[in-house]
């Protein structure tokens, strides 16, 4: 019984390292670069959304001035 439960205990010691070295394994400018990207996205999607409501509202003032 002890020589089955060994390997476990040993394979959980060898996969947690292996863990926490993948999640260091990203460098910090990789990190800032997908940050920049990510944010630069938003400010588009935001521009975007700003010019349609612009957009919007003049047409919505054309039709009250055209009635």
């Amino acid at each position: 019984a002890s020589f089955a439960q060994e390997p476990k205990k040993v394979e959980k010691k060898i996969t947690d390292p292996q863990k926490k070295e993948a999640i260091k394994t990203v460098p910090k400018s990789e990190q800032k670069k997908s940050q920049i990207k990510k944010t630069q996205l938003k400010n588009a999607q935001m521009q975007n959304k700003k010019k349609k409501q612009v957009v919007r509202k003049a047409k919505a003032i054309r039709k009250k001035r055209n009635g």
